[in-house]
């Protein structure tokens, strides 16, 4: 294969691995609302999921983690240049989100933003070159939307469909109250909930892609449309 074409390939089908380095600010959302996770609750979210994400939580601490290997449970068709290898996460992220004075942009993050309740990361809306990777790097993802990074680290940068299961949409996991279900929990503690059918391009979000209500608070919802997860942390981190 041409020298040329094998560096445009590799470039184009991979994410620099690593921590969001977003550093960008801008104003804070209107009308964020904190919001406190129950253990209980998180524990039931992760239970659901097909993944192997571990929970360690006791409430009224200021933290809880999440263990997970990063590997999908499913056989990932993804065709990047990469193998996708065991990251042992253990992330620690806040109990009760706090709404900052100051929202910090993640469209053009080059790492993991959010993970998901399976257990997988989510990374921003951009490639390494600062392109929208679902548009760019779409060929290289599996049936679920995921592939790897240099560092074999899987990732979304979309909505993880297949955090049910295979067989599975997000959409057929409402929460109780019909809500689209929680999917994955941002790296400031808000949560991140699946596409809502009734708004799939996030028109009535604001400019992180979140909205609040009573029950959840500030969350953020993945969308159809750029950047697919959420924009900007509205929490503090």
């Amino acid at each position: 294969m041409n020298a040329h074409i094998l560096l445009f390939l590799l470039t184009m089908a991979c994410d620099e691995p690593g921590e969001d380095t977003s550093t960008a600010t801008e104003e804070a959302p209107e009308g964020c609302l904190d919001h406190t996770w129950t253990c209980a609750e998180l524990e039931a979210a992760i239970a659901a999921a097909y993944g192997d994400a571990e929970l360690e939580c006791t409430d009224g601490d200021e933290t809880f983690i999440i263990s997970a290997s990063g590997v999908p449970l499913y056989d990932s068709t993804q065709t990047t240049p990469n193998e996708i290898t065991a990251q042992d996460y253990r992330i620690e992220i806040p109990l009760t989100a706090v709404c900052a004075d100051e929202a910090v942009d993640v469209t053009d993050s080059r790492g993991s933003i959010a993970i998901s309740i399976a257990g997988l990361a989510i990374f921003g809306a951009s490639d390494v070159n600062g392109n929208d990777a679902i548009e760019f790097e779409g060929p290289t993802m599996d049936e679920c939307w995921g592939h790897a990074a240099p560092d074999g680290a899987y990732h979304h940068h979309s909505e993880p469909v297949c955090v049910f299961g295979t067989d599975t949409d997000p959409s057929e996991h409402p929460m109780d109250d019909g809500h689209p279900p929680l999917i994955a929990l941002s790296y400031d503690g808000f949560g991140i909930y699946a596409i809502n059918d009734d708004d799939p391009e996030g028109s009535e979000l604001d400019q992180c892609g979140g909205q609040t209500d009573p029950e959840r608070g500030y969350h953020y919802h993945m969308t159809e449309t750029y950047p697919y997860t959420f924009g900007c942390y509205a929490g503090e981190r």
